[in-house]
């Protein structure tokens, strides 16, 4: 459905991803976190990576307020990787570890979230009369 340039040379970078939306009008250090993809990497039942939580560091590596976490993404698809993060709720930052998936996952997580809005969307609007189908 989507085409993407495909690169076949190792030092092209290859940003992993972690299935979050990030609040570009975050200023301070860190990235906050205005979205977690449904069926991502970070979707874990009980983790921090929560809307308002702040990613602080990736691997030990701190993000400063003019810093993107992209970088520090770079050819760690599959890998384990150490996010610190201030939880929502406020409080000290704990520790996650995840694997992080690899380059253009998040389109697929996207489309599969719009697809189950519009179900949702007609199962509200139809009092359960209607079925959603998706062609």
């Amino acid at each position: 459905m989507f085409t993407g340039f495909k690169h076949a040379s190792s030092w092209w970078d290859k940003t992993a991803e972690l299935g979050l939306g990030y609040d570009t009008g975050h200023s301070a250090p860190g990235m906050r976190i205005a979205s977690v993809m449904a069926g991502g990497p970070s979707a874990l039942a009980g983790s921090p990576l929560t809307p308002c939580a702040v990613i602080l560091a990736v691997d030990g590596q701190a993000i400063a307020s003019d810093e993107m976490i992209y970088p520090l993404l770079n050819h760690k698809a599959g890998q384990l990787v150490s996010l610190s993060v201030r939880p929502s709720t406020g409080g000290d930052p704990v520790d996650v570890a995840l694997r992080p998936a690899p380059p253009g996952s998040e389109i697929d997580l996207l489309y599969n979230g719009w697809v189950e809005r519009r179900r949702a969307m007609v199962e509200r609007l139809s009092n359960g009369r209607l079925a959603y189908a998706h062609v």
